[in-house]
């Protein structure tokens, strides 16, 4: 191939979720489902991948067509594409792996690319499927691997393309990492643009100003995938990229940026050039922390600009996990930034994470409690989920608390971790009951009567959310069910375990008895000792053989995370039996 032949057929894909993790399966729901938004990257690397030549570039984002499905038409580009780019979280791994092979059996000749916050984690998996991942951001990278791929399909030369893993003769090569972008160069970006099918579709438009988080929240990606560096758009290019999106559509507007007040002044600033422009924005909403309750200025600028929603990650009523979790807040403080917010007449959409070392059932009631008590407008309930990469995920591991790597769980609304003071079922249960009180009828009913703004959307979002929660319980059945046999078994193990340890302080007690006889009769009290040592470890062991093969009756997924449990405890009591089983 000539080294400057930018003929590339190349198609970007993102896929939704599913319930069952096939690619064909149902979409997954959750609250989010209630607003159609646009792909976060497939648009943007199109336009990466058109501003570097590549004209025949394209984005499928199957969530936003009807059905939620590929039709023929994006099979039939699939099939002719000669790069395929898959966009993969951790949720959506298991249906985009299944569409790879797919992709690899109907068209062998094409380079098959993952990029995304779940591939960056785990680039081995991701390469069992694809060709190349490109790690963390991916902006200047693709370029750079198209290039590559336009120099020679067959053996591009990549080992010296930073960010990015591949197979080299069977072996994965991971490059250095490529530095995060600057200012500078985001904003050198293109704008994304979406085909005509995304502008009929979404609810709502999403409009990025920033990467990065200033923070560090350990159960969070963020800083895994964009790093600590908090970097914006310059206001000039910030204001291009609202009138280009407005352009496009006249949605009302999500600032999707993980902190979109992280820098107060910035914000404070941008906006202030909206009003003096005369930008009229749609109805808006963005993610921000309680922090941003406390500067009036920031909030009455914000609510002169049509700003409807802020989406605020309270995380925990607990104070002691706020502690856990490095969150620099308490629950005063956020009662207090829910009462300022609504003074200012902003809805509030709280988000909370249970299942921490320190949450118990009662932390779920208090959470409720809080939701409604607050007056919380929307609200969201998630289960404490292990995503590859943050420290959390690696505690976790180290404690053998992670329950399954069946991916497509990993939403926040399937327990996937034995929280350490509830079960994991109690955790499930707690969730949905949060979400059914939370989306219940006589909730909708007071939010029509409540002096608040939005109140009748709030009123109706109560009862969509309802008929959601019971489509998402429908959903988990499964998952609940598993937890439940799960739940059943290790009842079992700590009955066992109970038992053998009661058999260990008899035995303790016989041997603190007979110590005075062991002086007159070693031989024969050291022969008995013996027996009933191995009379107990043999009880033990022949209980473990039981249990190891009960583990039939649960799910494949739960197997690893039970034999390690038994192995650990089989470990542990030989230790114990052999303390106790020393003559003096």
């Amino acid at each position: 191939m000539n080294p400057s032949d930018r003929s590339l057929a190349v198609t970007f894909l993102e896929l939704p979720a599913t319930v069952d993790g096939r690619l064909h399966g149902p979409q997954s729901r959750d609250v989010y489902s209630l607003f159609r938004l646009p792909a976060r990257s497939a648009d943007l690397l199109a336009a990466i991948a058109k501003r570097a030549g590549y004209g025949n570039a394209a984005a499928l984002t199957p969530a936003l067509r009807k059905g939620g499905r590929l039709s023929a038409e994006d099979w039939q580009r699939l099939r002719t594409s000669d790069v395929v780019g898959i966009s993969v979280i951790t949720r959506t791994a298991p249906p985009s792996y299944e569409a790879a092979r797919l992709i690899r059996a109907a068209n062998p000749r094409a380079t098959i690319v993952f990029g995304g916050p779940h591939p960056s984690a785990l680039p081995e998996e991701a390469l069992q499927f694809g060709d190349v991942v490109v790690m963390r951001e991916g902006d200047r990278t693709l370029a750079e691997l198209l290039e590559r791929l336009a120099e020679s399909r067959e053996r591009p030369h990549l080992a010296d393309v930073k960010g990015i893993a591949y197979k080299d003769g069977g072996q994965v090569v991971v490059t250095p990492p490529r530095p995060f972008l600057t200012g500078a160069e985001l904003d050198a970006l293109p704008f994304p643009v979406f085909p005509r099918y995304v502008l009929k579709r979404i609810t709502h438009q999403t409009v990025c100003t920033s990467r990065g988080c200033p923070f560090g929240c350990e159960y969070c990606s963020v800083i895994e995938n964009f790093g600590r560096g908090y970097r914006c758009l310059s206001e000039d290019r910030t204001m291009e990229l609202l009138r280009h999106h407005l352009a496009q559509s006249r949605a009302p507007i999500f600032f999707a940026d993980d902190n979109f007040t992280a820098n107060r002044a910035h914000t404070k600033s941008l906006l202030e050039r909206c009003l003096s422009e005369g930008l009229t924005l749609p109805a808006w909403s963005c993610q921000s922390r309680v922090e941003a309750a406390f500067d009036d200025e920031l909030l009455d600028l914000m609510v002169k600009t049509d700003f409807s929603t802020i989406m605020v990650g309270f995380e925990s009523v607990n104070d002691e996990t706020l502690k856990l979790w490095h969150k620099s807040s308490t629950l005063e403080k956020n009662m207090e930034a829910v009462r300022r917010f609504h003074a200012k007449r902003i809805s509030v959409h709280g988000m909370f994470v249970l299942g921490s070392e320190a949450d118990t059932v009662e932390t779920i009631r208090q959470t409720i409690a809080f939701a409604k008590g607050m007056k919380l407008d929307t609200a969201q309930f998630f289960a404490i989920t292990p995503l590859p990469g943050p420290p959390l995920t690696r505690k976790l591991e180290e404690q053998g608390c992670i329950l399954t790597r069946a991916w497509h769980l990993y939403d926040a609304q399937h327990v996937v971790v034995k929280p350490a003071r509830m079960t994991a079922m109690e955790l499930q249960n707690g969730i949905m009951r949060a979400f059914r009180e939370f989306y219940s009828p006589w909730e909708g009913v007071k939010r029509l009567f409540a002096r608040a703004p939005q109140r009748l959307e709030n009123c109706v979002i109560r009862f969509l959310g309802r008929r959601l929660v019971r489509r998402v319980a429908k959903e988990t059945r499964t998952h609940r069910r598993g937890l439940e046999r799960l739940n059943e078994w290790i009842g079992r193990v700590d009955a066992m375990y109970a038992s053998s340890k009661e058999n260990l302080k008899e035995l303790r007690a016989w041997i603190e008895a007979s110590r005075e006889d062991f002086s007159k009769a070693l031989d024969r009290g050291r022969a008995e000792l013996a027996e009933r040592k191995a009379r107990l470890v043999a009880g033990f062991e022949a209980h473990l053989k039981t249990l190891r093969e009960s583990l039939a009756s649960l799910g494949e997924s739960y197997h690893p995370f039970c034999q390690r449990f038994l192995d650990e405890l089989y470990a542990r009591f030989r230790k114990e039996a052999e303390a106790v089983l020393v003559p003096a």
